[in-house]
């Protein structure tokens, strides 16, 4: 809340009119004339408006209007409306174009998280194919397609030498074609697996770029809190001193306490500047999309996965070089 006037600052004005005139005839009376708006200003304003760089800026520049032309006769009234221009084309331009640059710069760093997630969730899509292939070729059967069997006549003379010779070369046959079919298997099992793994830790790793990414996202916004207390408070110090020249220009103000309150009361931000959008729901539901950040085990082509999410390190156990597992 705006403060009251301190007694010693009524004291200090006591005899002045409240209402300022400014039709001056001489260069003296005007620089009397500012320096009287000065004074008054600066009684008026709250402690930790006049802290504001605006607010040094606008009374500088005011000053110097003043002390720039001592030789010449100028009317009060324009060298007020001088200033009251200079913050509505300087200062309240500036305070609107680092608003929206602000806002700018939010939005294109939410809009290189959403490329970060929408390339996460197609390195995730792209693993599921080779993870599938690796765990169903993980099982190997094989059946004879002619079951060898072996039968002879003891009694007969040299029968069953013959028949044990035909066994054993049919017994071969068979060993070697279930060697070659799981020398086939084992080949592609360990492709698959190779392309599982290298597609689940690109998957991974994409992982942990985007929540590196949310992270420092989230640090900037955090960041932003203090410089937009900052420039609310240079817009309300501009706001209010212009409010306060206009009145004294126009003559239907006064630089009073009633006056100082009207001009606060005009004051609202978020409608002359505007508001800034974080985009904190849309990044909760934007990293709802994949899995959490924070989690320690993600859920991959039905299975939970151990996870680590800090960049640097392996995001799976795979991917340090054990392939025991897809």
């Amino acid at each position: 809340m705006l403060r009251l006037l301190h007694a010693s600052a009524v004291c200090g004005f006591f005899g002045l009119s409240n209402a300022i005139r400014t039709d001056f005839q001489s260069s003296e009376d005007t620089v009397l004339g500012v320096g009287m708006v000065l004074n008054k200003i600066r009684v008026l304003l709250p402690e930790d408006l006049q802290k504001s760089s605006v607010f040094m800026q606008v009374m500088g520049g005011l000053q110097s209007k003043s002390d720039a032309t001592p030789n010449v006769t100028e009317n009060l009234q324009t060298m007020l409306q001088s200033t009251i221009d200079d913050i509505e084309n300087v200062v309240e331009t500036q305070i609107r174009d680092t608003h929206s640059g602000t806002q700018t710069e939010v939005n294109s760093k939410f809009e290189g998280l959403e490329f970060l997630v929408a390339s996460t969730i197609a390195s995730k899509t792209s693993a599921v194919e080779p993870c599938t292939k690796a765990s169903s070729a993980s099982h190997f059967e094989w059946e004879a397609t002619n079951p060898v069997n072996f039968a002879c006549s003891i009694g007969a003379s040299g029968s069953c030498d013959s028949q044990l010779k035909i066994f054993k070369d049919r017994l071969d046959k068979v060993r070697t074609s279930l060697k070659d079919k799981f020398d086939k298997a084992a080949r592609e099992f360990k492709s698959y697996t190779d392309s599982c793994v290298a597609a689940k830790c690109e998957f991974g790793e994409a992982l942990q770029t985007q929540c590196g990414q949310a992270s420092e996202f989230n640090s900037f916004v955090n960041g932003l809190g203090n410089e937009r207390h900052d420039r609310q408070d240079e817009w309300k110090s501009a706001s209010v001193i212009k409010c306060l020249l206009n009145g004294v220009v126009q003559g239907k103000g006064e630089l009073t306490e009633e006056g100082l309150q009207l001009c606060d009361s005009k004051v609202d931000y978020a409608l002359q500047v505007g508001t800034l959008d974080f985009r904190n729901k849309a990044l909760k539901d934007l990293l709802a999309t994949t899995d959490a950040c924070d989690a320690t085990s993600v859920t991959f082509n039905g299975f939970s996965e151990q996870f680590t999410s800090e960049d640097g390190q392996p995001p799976f156990t795979q991917c340090a070089g054990d392939p025991t597992t897809i």
